[in-house]
């Protein structure tokens, strides 16, 4: 939980998405919210999602530690 919560940013989402009341998408969106609200309104960073590629690649693989450790408790 707490990868996913350095990488969404929020405990909230994060205990969210372990309990499954958030699947990975939305929490995922949930997340960047304003900085795709950012991106509507000055255009898109290239090296920001470059960042944030990454930074879903290492969400997905802390969605699945998240998911194993729930199903074997």
């Amino acid at each position: 939980m707490s990868s996913v919560t350095m990488l969404t940013g929020s405990a909230l989402l994060a205990m969210a998405l372990a309990r499954g009341a958030l699947d990975p998408e939305a929490a995922w969106a949930a997340a960047h919210v304003d900085e795709d609200w950012q991106m509507s309104q000055w255009g898109r960073d290239e090296l920001a999602l470059e960042r944030r590629a990454y930074r879903r690649s290492e969400f997905d693989a802390a969605v699945t530690v998240l998911r194993l450790v729930s199903n074997s408790q």
